[in-house]
Formats: structure tokens, C-alpha cells, sequence
């Protein structure tokens, strides 16, 4: 590591957002079920305001990157599918476990993530061999 690399506060925020808003995902997600919620429109709010973020971000940040995304939209609908899929089987999942469970499974989705790029991609294999 470098030492002299100095980090604000500022630099921690973004970060500390996102793991706020990651955590609350189960315990809202209870509670909305308790209030009647169907799990399609959770996820469908969930991901339109995402959306909506992302896209905001990037027509300020980004345009160069847009437009070359927008050039090649097939590839950013089958992630994009992707996504929508695991988010809805993982809130249809909620519906069916306790709390304590899903918030578990939530936990676990790292280490899912890693044993899963292990066994699918050869570069994964490479790296965790050389540890």
C-alpha cells in the first residue's frame, strides 16, 4: 500500500450509504409485506428508482460512457434481466422464510457469489489458486 495516500471523510460517505440502504433491504421488505405489499411491485419500485438514480448519475457524469452503452443495448438488457430475476426470486424468497433466515441468506450472498465465480470462470480459478 502506499502511505502517502490520505482519505476524507468524504470518501467514506458514498460507502456508508450503500451499506445502509443494503442493510435496510430485508426489514423493509418485512414490513411492507406485512402491509400488504406483493413482492412484484416492491421489486418494481426498487428497480425504477434505481434506474432512475443510475440514469441521472450517468447523464451528469458520464455522457461519453451513455452513449456508447446506448449503442450496444442487448448487452445491458440480458444483465439488466439478470438482475430482475435474482432481485424477485430473492424478494419471493423473503415471503416464504422468516426474517432471521432471509437476513442470513442476504449475508451469505458474498460467499454465494465467490463459490459460484469459482466453479463457472477459469480466471476466478486462477486467482483463488494463487491466493
Amino acid at each position: 500500500m502506499n502511505a502517502s495516500v490520505r482519505h476524507s471523510a468524504d470518501d467514506y460517505f458514498p460507502i456508508a450509504i450503500s451499506l445502509l440502504l443494503w442493510g435496510l433491504a430485508t426489514p423493509l421488505f418485512k414490513y411492507l409485506q406485512a402491509e400488504g405489499c406483493d413482492p412484484f411491485t416492491m421489486a418494481f419500485y426498487r428497480i425504477f428508482s434505481s434506474a432512475l438514480a443510475l440514469t441521472a448519475w450517468v447523464w451528469i457524469g458520464q455522457r461519453s460512457e451513455l452513449r456508447e452503452a446506448l449503442r450496444q443495448p442487448g448487452r445491458y438488457l440480458v444483465l439488466g434481466a439478470f438482475f430482475v430475476t435474482g432481485l424477485l426470486a430473492f424478494i419471493c424468497g423473503t415471503y416464504k422464510n422468516s426474517a432471521t433466515l432471509s437476513i442470513l441468506l442476504t449475508r451469505a450472498t458474498p460467499l454465494f457469489t465467490l463459490l459460484l465465480s469459482v466453479i463457472f470462470f477459469v480466471d476466478e480459478r486462477r486467482l483463488a489458486r494463487r491466493g
